[in-house]
Order: structure tokens, then C-alpha cells, then sequence
């Protein structure tokens, strides 16, 4: 009999910060695939905290499924105005190489 195990909380301390990351993801027939993921950074150097979300979307391109795009939305505690930044990335034109 098989197991499948995945993360559910990843915690790691570093010198001068803790970080926390919760990865999502979703049971294929294949496996698990990540969804998206919630990292905390807590520094104890004033102003460099930081708090990243992702979320990943998939296409498939023959039979295997990829990431098509990556949103991701960055907070840092010393960024002007305190305001959270959106990024996209987008994936496209994929082949697959096979041996």
C-alpha cells in the first residue's frame, strides 16, 4: 500500500527571523499539486518582516500538468504606505521534451 504525504506547515529559525510557510494543494489522480502558499517572515530587525502569498494556476500540456501563472502578493513592513504588491507571472509556450 502507497502513501502520499504532503507538507501541511514548514517552520524554520534563522539567525535573526522566523519563518512559517503553509503550502495548499489539491489530490490529483496522479499526486498532489500545489495550489498556492502563505509564507511568514518574522525579523527581529525593525521593518523587515514580510508576508508573501502565492497562488499557482495550472495548464495542461500533454497530459502533465504545469503552472500557467503565479500570482503573488508581497507585504513588507517597511515598504512605502505599507501597501501589499501584486506580481503575475504568466507561463506560456511550453514543450515538453521527452527522452
Amino acid at each position: 500500500m502507497e502513501k502520499a504525504y504532503r507538507i501541511a506547515e514548514f517552520n524554520a529559525s534563522l539567525a535573526k527571523s522566523d519563518v512559517k510557510m503553509n503550502p495548499q494543494f489539491i489530490k490529483t489522480s496522479r499526486g498532489y499539486l500545489l495550489t498556492s502558499q502563505h509564507t511568514e517572515v518574522k525579523s527581529s530587525v525593525p521593518g523587515e518582516s514580510s508576508v508573501l502569498s502565492e497562488l499557482l494556476e495550472h495548464a495542461e500540456i500533454d497530459g502533465v500538468r504545469l503552472p500557467s501563472k503565479l500570482t503573488a502578493i508581497v507585504s513588507l513592513e517597511g515598504a512605502p504606505g505599507g501597501k501589499a504588491r501584486t506580481m503575475q507571472f504568466t507561463f506560456r509556450d511550453f514543450q515538453i521534451q521527452k527522452k
